[in-house]
């Protein structure tokens, strides 16, 4: 799987001298029709080759292809960060050359599930913040951003070692790794939050 992740950052800042509002969206660049076509990650809805709905790309090397994201949205009230945060698969964005192969399905599917690994440890470092709604927003942004960047490495290192999914061993490997963190951040699982202070 190649990460592709494309983000928007859009700011929304309401002039209150008691309560500045601050409005996050991080969001795939995708065509507005295309955004809502997506998957929550659910514990209870595993992945089928149904949902890969976009035409294969004969030239791609790959197999298949999951596009998974984090959205991202924060909003500041009464100096609290409220936040929501999902793990989501995007159906128009994903694509397979073989709907026939269990375990390939299974790899893409432990790509969605790492991305909620990864969504599970943004709510927690979010929650762990203090004064996320006063003053500068580069500390928000840099929770976020660091976060993201460890997601895309770590879904390349999952590749790269389980060679897309060939290598049954380091594939076995991953697929308990990915849920033992998945069970250490259980507590993550819920997706509003609002920021200590």
């Amino acid at each position: 799987m190649l990460i592709q992740i494309f983000l928007v950052l859009l700011f929304w800042m309401k002039s209150a001298p008691a309560n500045q509002d601050l409005f996050i969206n991080l969001i795939k660049n995708t065509p507005k029709k295309e955004v809502n076509a997506h998957i929550d990650w659910n514990s209870n809805r595993r992945l089928t080759w149904d949902d890969f709905q976009k035409e294969a790309d004969v030239n791609d090397p790959l197999h298949a292809l999951a596009s998974t994201n984090i959205a991202v949205q924060a909003t500041c009230k009464n100096n609290q960060m409220v936040y929501d945060v999902k793990c989501q698969f995007a159906v128009n964005e994903s694509w397979t050359k073989n709907k026939t192969s269990e375990e390939l399905l299974q790899h893409e599917q432990l790509h969605f599930d790492l991305t909620e690994v990864y969504a599970r440890l943004l709510r927690q470092k979010l929650s762990q913040q203090k004064s996320l709604c006063t003053g500068d927003k580069t500390k928000f942004r840099a929770v976020v951003n660091k976060v993201f960047a460890d997601w895309q490495k770590a879904q390349q290192r999952y590749d790269n070692e389980s060679r897309h999914g060939l290598d049954d061993l380091k594939q076995a490997y991953w697929t308990k790794t990915v849920a033992s963190q998945l069970e250490s951040l259980a507590e993550f699982t819920t997706d509003n939050y609002t920021a200590s202070n």
